[in-house]
């Protein structure tokens, strides 16, 4: 969850007075050494309650992390490089909240417990001051915070204080926030996953969303409620690119991960070592990200297939639901989108150049990998499979995003049907249990199909939600699951 990790901009935060000083990779060694695992690592989980781990990503959600998007997401401006900065405006409204709400209630209402970002921020800035760890953290996290430690909230650290966001401006200089507002909070996806041994923490790649990261792991090492979430891997550490929306657990021996957009391929590999876990790694257009906030091309096309639970989700336990046509091989180099990218190089409406490395990229997409567990080498005999043929061959029911195939002219089908329900994060659904799932109520097409597959669908308006290209899947870090 968008240098903005969503917008591939870099907006410079809070840290970035650190960075212009120290070595990054030396300050996110720092920061990571010096806050989560000195805290979280060393402390048990609560009596009663065991360590949180995930062994499928659709067992029953028992606990996830949320945060409601508030006035911190209407008083972020982006500042694209070389860019004017009214053109870069992206904001959603109000009714993002209301929105959230309706979503929060629904997971309540399947029985899971939903704890929210700030909650668990304010409970941490609590424990860090009565230990008297507090204004270091802030020194080296958000130095410019450091006269406000004494009051610090949760609230402000994330960007809602209109007073940090927008202090008076001094003659001749302007106004500078104190803080950035962390638009993209809300999807607490981004910031990790729980696996079947613990939490991988991710590293989003960007200078812009570091103070997100640093407030994740603020949280994880001193808010009591957080005891039992054993870190196990962490990306900043591994020197590693990783956001959570591309790893999705497919059951306690196996990983989906979505790599070559905002993960790595190193990654997959990693995990696989790390975790003793095969990995199977999806190939994504990308990388989005350029450096220091350059634009890379087929940008919309990197943005629609942004992360793997963009296109592809989990749903019901041998069901799945998947963007048709682009990730098996039936259709590779001969899907309809590639058809309609051929016949617009012929029109001269797109370039040569730029219709072949669209065609090639949409050729790679879905293609898999796996890395073996335990030593995270490639295995030699996953050979020339795209995801779907994967699962097919596993016996998996698909569903497809925007409806069935079948009887359709398949141009028509993908810009009408697919490429639009896509956009507002078809695809992007959270299990709450097996065969019941939370989706965004506009997209029809795709939720008719999954009630005709046999799945449950409890949908929620999320036209504000979506906007910045997550859905539900994204606006849910699941820090417990029960067994099937």
């Amino acid at each position: 969850m968008r240098c903005d990790a969503r917008s591939g901009s870099d907006n410079g935060q809070p840290a970035s007075d650190q960075t212009s000083n120290l070595n990054r990779r030396e300050w996110l060694a720092t920061t990571v050494a010096g806050t989560l695992l000195a805290g979280t690592t060393g402390q048990a989980a609560p009596p009663n309650r065991p360590e949180s781990k995930i062994g499928s990503d659709i067992a029953p959600l028992r606990r996830v992390l949320v945060h409601e998007p508030g006035s911190e997401t209407r008083k972020a401006l982006t500042l694209l490089a070389q860019e004017h900065p009214f053109e870069a405006i992206d904001l959603i409204g109000p009714e993002a909240g209301t929105q959230h709400q309706q979503f929060v209630r629904l997971l309540e209402t399947s029985g899971t417990r939903v704890v929210r970002v700030l909650d668990l921020l304010n409970e941490a800035i609590t424990a860090a001051r009565a230990a008297g760890e507090l204004q270091p953290w802030v020194a080296e996290v958000f130095p410019k915070l450091v006269d406000e430690a004494d009051a610090l909230t949760g609230e402000a650290v994330i960007g809602a204080d209109s007073r940090l966001v927008f202090p008076p401006s001094r003659p001749g200089e302007g106004s500078s926030p104190l803080v950035q507002p962390l638009k993209f909070l809300l999807y607490t996806r981004d910031l990790g996953t729980m696996t079947p041994s613990g939490l991988v923490v991710s590293n989003l790649g960007m200078a812009s969303r570091d103070p997100e990261l640093a407030l994740f792991r603020f949280m994880l090492t001193w808010a009591p409620s957080l005891t039992d979430c054993p870190v196990v891997f962490d990306a900043a550490l591994e020197e590693l690119q990783l956001q959570g929306g591309d790893v999705i657990v497919a059951d306690p021996q196996t990983l989906l991960v979505g790599v070559g957009n905002l993960t790595s391929e190193q990654a997959a590999s990693r995990l696989a070592e790390r975790l003793e876990m095969d990995v199977i790694a999806v190939s994504l257009p990308g990388p989005l990200i350029g450096g220091r906030g350059r634009r890379n091309s087929n940008r919309p096309l990197r943005t629609t297939f942004l992360h793997l639970d963009t296109i592809f989700s989990l749903v019901d336990t041998r069901t799945v639901l998947a963007v048709p046509y682009f990730l098996e091989s039936a259709h590779s180099g001969r899907d309809p989108f590639s058809a309609l990218v051929k016949g617009l190089v012929r029109a001269g409406t797109i370039d040569p150049a730029t219709g072949a490395e669209t065609l090639n990229q949409v050729k790679q997409i879905g293609t898999i990998r796996r890395y073996l567990a335990g030593t995270g080498e490639l295995d030699p005999l996953l050979k020339e499979k795209k995801l779907l043929d994967y699962v097919r061959a596993r016996d998996y029911k698909v569903v497809p995003v925007g409806g069935p195939t079948e009887g359709r002219e398949p141009a028509e089908h993908l810009v009408e049907n697919v490429l639009h329900e896509l956009r507002f994060q078809a695809a992007n659904v959270v299990a709450v249990k097996p065969g019941v799932v939370i989706a965004a109520e506009a997209n029809r097409r795709t939720n008719d199909a999954l009630k005709d597959a046999g799945v449950k669908v409890q949908s929620f308006a999320a036209s504000e939600l979506v906007r910045w290209h997550g859905g539900a899947h994204c606006m849910t870090l699941p820090l417990s699951r029960s067994e099937f």
